[in-house]
């Protein structure tokens, strides 16, 4: 008798990055390399306080208490008092963890959640969320409010997922909307964890460095409304402090949750190494370092958010975060495709839900070098000053080097004279041949300058005009603001223009007239040319020569313009700079025969 084959292991989905390969592949060709900006870890060198604080802390023989050292406990204390609004706070009730992630992923199983019971993350949410409830064995439901819920499922919930600042989106919930989600939550019975770890990243509004408010969190006064039961606030230092490998995070609130938690990671041995507990209590009392990070994001996130939206993105809520949550109006994965032909790697919105199509997620978790070579890549153009500038440079050394040619032939010319009136026939034929091999090599110079310019020259052509500061940025073609003039209103505007007429039926598009008719022909163009055209007869066609003619008779005679025929043929010279070449080259008509005929004619 065969006994039954076990299987072991978790059914988890499959780590949803591997999806990436291909998109990373792809980048990974870019001349200039990658930019990879789908995966926020941070890249900035890790404070140097910080890092002593864990070389003072290394001999450490004994092993650490899951709670957390009284220093550190006070730290982390005192940091709420200071940074996040939420004075009073005991030392008991609060924890560190290995790393916010892994709190994030179990504490549906330490709450003792189990089937049947419901755990509710944001509708756009960091995928884990839904995996602490699959260990739970409990059910994830996606929503951003509990009144989104049916009676059914909301009676079932015992964990709410609070994210402010969200990872991907960057949404904010001011004070009104945590006490909402506070208040519900107890008239459940449930509990209400907030994952807090940008809230030191606020922008714009949230910016309290440039005047805005601090972002708030579940444990202030005013949302928690004199208590803590059934909250915990979740707070990690890898973004801030740039400690993402030291694994340095905290949970803090609800005094009995607390307890059990601790007892029950006791039970585990889920303890924070020593040294990272002194790194973490050094950072929690530094507030200059984090600061001095908080303005190196601010610089790369002002850089590329104008660069996205050139590409034609538009950036949604991204409010506060190290993350700007951007839609091209496409598939999620078109717009990646298209930032990985320009070398550039971003996170698909796919990752974090189904609302989650149509968008992606862009870190500001880059180098100033590599945000920068981003930016230069805006509508598929990778033109830097360092590149033009080390073009020139060798043109400047191939020059130098004819230069020195050219005045070497010239000396030793005058040396085959003097040689032959010595009589020295050994010496001239030498120096002949010393000239000869110059005259040899001087051509090719000549060659390679004249190909090192070309070369600048293409460069310069495709760097793009720069648009003026107050043209705005849209993502197509519905986003462009008409302009009425110097001195002008859309009022005086209205009044200028021919009032719009109005019919009793449909009106056709004009292709449609002159399909019906017989004289728009377009199957007969597409054998003709390919595409794009039309084939016009009849009336049709006499309309578009009287069209053409109403149009030059009028610029011609009533505002001025001087009526010019051009050839029909033009060197290439004559269209650059004319916005036609080098950009539109491939869709140029044009003759290979051009500088023979041109040679013949002469």
């Amino acid at each position: 008798m065969t006994s039954a084959v076990r299987t072991f292991g978790l059914s988890l989905p499959d780590y949803p990055w591997e999806a990436m390969a291909p998109y990373l592949a792809t980048a990974a060709r870019h001349a200039e390399g990658a930019v990879n900006l789908s995966i926020g870890t941070p890249v900035d060198p890790t404070p140097a306080l910080i890092q002593e604080a864990l070389r003072a802390a290394a001999d450490a023989a004994g092993y650490p208490t899951v709670h957390g050292t009284p220093a550190l406990r006070e730290a982390i204390a005192g940091w709420f008092a200071r940074r996040r609004g939420v004075p009073g706070l005991d030392p008991q009730h609060v924890m560190p963890t290995v790393g916010s992630k892994e709190l994030v992923a179990w504490l549906p199983f330490l709450l003792g959640l189990k089937p049947g019971d419901v755990v509710v993350r944001p509708t756009v949410a960091y995928p884990t969320y839904d995996i602490g409830a699959t260990f739970a064995g409990a059910e994830q439901v996606a929503a951003d409010n509990l009144d989104e819920l049916d009676a059914g499922t909301r009676a079932r919930v015992r964990l709410v997922w609070v994210n402010s600042p969200a990872n991907p989106t960057g949404s904010v919930r001011d004070i009104a909307s945590l006490r909402q989600i506070v208040r519900q939550a107890r008239e459940l019975g449930a509990v209400v964890a907030s994952d807090e770890c940008y809230a030191e990243l606020g922008w714009g509004e949230w910016d309290v460095q440039r005047g805005g408010a601090p972002v708030p969190s579940i444990l202030d006064p005013q949302v928690a409304e004199g208590s803590h039961d059934g909250l915990l606030a979740v707070y990690s230092l890898s973004k801030q402090s740039n400690v993402a490998g030291y694994r340095a995070a905290f949970v803090a609130g609800d005094p009995v949750i607390m307890a059990n938690l601790v007892n029950s990671r006791k039970h585990a041995g889920m303890i924070v190494p020593y040294p990272v507990q002194e790194a973490m209590r050094v950072a929690l009392d530094d507030d200059a370092h984090v600061q001095a990070q908080k303005d190196l994001y601010r610089g790369r996130r002002e850089r590329i958010v104008p660069a996205l939206e050139g590409f034609g993105l538009t950036i949604h809520e991204s409010a506060a975060g190290l993350y700007l949550w951007a839609t091209a109006g496409e598939a999620t994965w078109d717009t990646v495709g298209r930032l990985a032909d320009r070398g550039i790697v971003v996170g698909p919105g796919v990752f974090y839900g189904d609302a989650g199509n149509g968008f992606i997620r862009v870190a500001l978790t880059a180098s100033d070098e590599r945000i920068d070579a981003a930016v230069s890549r805006r509508k598929g153009i990778s033109v830097r000053s360092s590149d033009l500038l080390a073009i020139d440079d060798r043109r400047r050394a191939i020059i130098t080097r004819l230069n020195e040619a050219q005045e070497q032939r010239n000396v030793l010319s005058k040396q085959i004279g003097q040689a032959k009136a010595q009589k020295d026939e050994a010496k001239a034929a030498q120096l002949m041949a010393d000239v000869a091999h110059l005259k040899d090599l001087i051509p090719q110079g000549e060659a390679e300058e004249r190909a090192i310019e070309a070369e600048l020259q293409a460069a310069l052509a495709v760097i793009p005009n720069l648009v003026d500061d107050e043209v705005p940025t849209g993502a197509d073609e519905t986003d462009n603001v008409e302009y009425f003039g110097r001195n002008g209103t859309p009022a005086t505007a209205a009044l200028q223009r021919a009032p719009k007429p109005s019919f009793s039926f449909a009106p056709k598009e004009h292709y449609e007239v002159g399909v019906a008719a017989r004289e728009m022909d377009f199957e007969t163009a597409a054998k003709l040319s390919g595409s794009r055209f039309v084939v016009l007869k009849g009336q049709v066609a006499r309309l578009e020569r009287a069209l053409g003619q109403f149009m030059l008779d009028l610029h011609t005679t009533e505002h001025g313009y001087l009526e010019v025929q051009p050839p029909l043929l033009v060197k290439d010279e004559a269209l650059f700079g004319t916005n036609q070449l080098p950009k539109f080259e491939d869709d140029l008509f044009f003759t290979p025969h051009g500088e023979e005929l041109d040679v013949m004619s002469e």
